[in-house]
């Protein structure tokens, strides 16, 4: 019995001892910015009636409804420069301005999009935090049955999380994150006046850094109707 004790000490300290400890990696690191002027004009609505190259972020079951092959960009002026930075303030995107690509057909898609390019500075504890993640989208879309439509991404997500600071002492450290993503999207095709959407991001998705715990990315559930 004491020997079982002991052991079972030992193990459960050696635990705890390498267990790596929590990333320090803000709230809205995954959260990226929305993507296409015409879903943002159509609000949740895009989620059922998706017809161009923004399907893979909104609802990959749309790509089966493309005609033709597509490709879009996402350039924001508005993010560059010391104006564009003092009007994101904290969001994930600081001064990017090269924020979405994609190429799409009917049978699938190749997508990229940034989640996080932030970077900050504390003068009171003289610190510094930037973080930097991507995400690289594979998709699909199938016609389930004639009413029906059903889409796929898998998602490779790249990062790196990089901490600096001078109190108590000079330090920094530069962990390395990969990781993947699923999201899924249905299409259900009432009559030509009204479809019905659904998409599910990040379900699950995760990101494993090399001097941190993984993070888990948050479920992002769409539902539209048009």
């Amino acid at each position: 019995m004491k020997i079982f004790v002991t052991v079972s000490l030992i193990f459960f300290s050696a635990i705890f001892c390498f267990a790596k400890e929590s990333s320090p990696i803000l709230y809205n690191s995954f959260d990226g910015i929305p993507i296409g002027a015409k879903p943002g004009g159509m609000g949740e609505a895009f989620v059922a009636l998706v017809d161009n190259a923004d399907a893979p972020y909104w609802n990959p079951a749309g790509l089966i409804f493309l005609e033709s092959n597509l490709s879009t960009f996402m350039f924001d002026l508005a993010r560059s420069g010391p104006k564009g930075e003092d009007v994101v303030g904290k969001e994930p995107l600081q001064g990017k301005r090269f924020t979405y690509l994609s190429f799409c057909s009917s049978l699938g898609a190749l997508s990229w999009r940034p989640l996080s390019n932030f970077r900050e500075e504390d003068s009171v504890l003289y610190s510094e935090r930037e973080i930097n993640i991507n995400k690289y989208t594979l998709s699909f879309a199938i016609p389930y049955s004639p009413k029906v439509s059903f889409g796929m991404n898998i998602s490779y997500l790249h990062g790196s999380l990089g901490i600096a600071q001078e109190v108590p002492s000079p330090q920094a450290n530069i962990s390395t994150g990969n990781g993947w993503g699923l999201d899924w999207g249905l299409i259900y095709t009432h009559s030509p006046l009204l479809k019905m959407g659904i998409s599910l991001e990040n379900g699950p998705a995760y990101i494993y850094w090399s001097d941190y715990r993984s993070d888990r990315l948050p479920l992002n559930l769409r539902v539209g109707m048009g």
